[in-house]
């Protein structure tokens, strides 16, 4: 903080100051004292080397003319000198030989926030606790943080009348009420309509309602916008650098497959969130966060897009990526897939009563690889590739209805059951093949 007048010698410099100025001056009294009522009386002042403005008391209007009334509407002191303490005491023996209507002006502090006057105080000492206590209350239990006042702060030292001067406690409290404020913004080239809302504690609707002509345009640099917003007097800075953890939200990513249906639509990798540690620097004005700088970030995990794979493919036997039941209205299962008689048993066995011959249709679109009867033990059997990295196999089929180079649809008829090859009885033996290793099927038909 600046400060004026601080020779503490004999000779005092006050600054221009008129009493109604102030924001936190006390209310007017309702008789105002005199300062000099005589010539006698200015005689005696001037000897103490001062230059004050003369006003007469209310109750003396039957003896002072007009003139001397209507200067009792204002006071003012403009660069008054007491030459040294010697004169003061002068001056005051004066005034008291004049009776007690006369007020002498006195030495007092005032403190200014970017030029403008907030109060005016009898002792410096008061606004500095005031002011320390403001910025102590703001850091708080903020290890390391460093608080400031936003404005710039002056306490000039000055000759000021009694009711200019406030209480310790009055200026608390002046302190803590806002008022509107109007102002007009330039903005600046990384300014946004949420920045500059953040900073000053308003709404983005407010801003635009204040400012139309930027509603449905992006702002440029030096355009001019009208502010107003809630002020205190003085408001405080505070600056701290933070670190903590915070979430890398996952990107989510489309991929195409020629190979599938235009009809497929799936997440195929699911998302996950990350986890990073950011160190930043940050501002508050007033315990609002106004700005934030990152001053760096360690990644502890990153995350996983969440990818969504969809055919494109609209040619006929597209597969759709997926897998329905291969014998419609028949589900008993007479052997499940995995270990059998010795050996694993490489699919699934649907059965039930009335099935031979029923229709068996392909569980998804592909073509056709393999349709035959051979002496593999599946006896006749239909193989057919879904283009993906997935094949379906039919056997112990009846009949086949498809031959090898068909495009199949998912649902179309391909075959009949019935017990060729190795059998015990009529069934559909069903697999589904995965880049060439055989799975249990029931998870994908599920």
């Amino acid at each position: 903080m600046n400060r004026a007048s601080d020779d503490r010698g004999s000779k005092h410099f006050a600054e221009e100051i008129k009493v109604h100025s102030t924001f936190c001056a006390r209310s007017a009294p309702k008789a105002r004292r005199v300062v000099l009522s005589t010539a006698a009386a200015a005689a005696a002042f001037f000897t103490a080397g001062a230059v004050i403005s003369l006003a007469l008391n209310n109750n003396a209007a039957d003896t002072a003319d007009e003139q001397h009334r209507e200067l009792l509407d204002e006071i003012s002191y403009i660069d008054a000198r007491i030459t040294d303490a010697q004169n003061l005491a002068a001056a005051a023996t004066a005034s008291r030989a004049m009776g007690d209507d006369i007020e002498i002006p006195r030495v007092a502090y005032s403190l200014r926030a970017d030029g403008k006057t907030v109060a005016v105080l009898a002792s410096e000492d008061e606004i500095d606790s005031v002011l320390s206590a403001i910025k102590k209350n703001a850091v708080n239990d903020h290890k390391g943080a460093k608080a400031e006042f936003a404005e710039k702060i002056e306490i000039l030292e000055g000759i000021h009348t009694q009711d200019e001067i406030i209480t310790a406690d009055e200026f608390k409290r002046c302190l803590s009420e806002k008022a509107k404020v109007s102002k007009t913004y330039t903005v600046k080239s990384k300014d946004t309509r949420e920045s500059i809302a953040k900073y000053y504690g308003i709404s983005v609707e407010s801003l635009e309602k204040l400012n139309p002509e930027i509603k449905g345009r992006k702002m440029k640099a030096g355009d001019k916008l009208n502010i107003v917003y809630d002020k205190k007097p003085i408001t405080v800075k505070l600056t701290l650098t933070d670190t903590s953890k915070s979430e890398i939200k996952f990107s989510k990513k489309t991929v195409e497959n020629s190979a599938l249906s235009t009809s497929y639509k799936k997440v195929t990798t699911k998302g996950e969130n990350g986890e990073k540690e950011v160190t930043a620097k940050i501002t508050y004005i007033d315990g609002r966060e106004v700005s934030k700088e990152i001053l760096s970030e360690n990644i502890i995990s990153e995350a996983v897009d969440e990818i969504t794979t969809v055919g494109t493919n609209n040619s006929p036997g597209a597969s759709l990526g997926r897998f329905s039941w291969p014998l419609p209205n028949f589900s008993t299962l007479t052997s499940e897939f995995g270990p059998r008689w010795g050996r694993n048993h490489n699919g699934i066995d649907i059965s039930g009563g009335g099935v031979y011959g029923a229709d068996i249709v392909a569980s998804d679109g592909g073509e056709v690889i393999l349709a035959q009867e051979d002496d593999s033990g599946y006896g006749m059997h239909i193989i057919i590739d879904h283009g993906n990295g997935y094949q379906t196999q039919y056997a112990h089929c009846s009949e086949l209805f498809v031959s090898v180079g068909d495009m199949v649809d998912t649902g179309q008829t391909i075959a009949a059951v019935g017990s060729t090859g190795n059998s015990t009885g009529p069934h559909l033996h069903f697999e589904i093949i995965k880049d060439g290793t055989k799975v249990d099927p029931l998870p994908y038909l599920k």
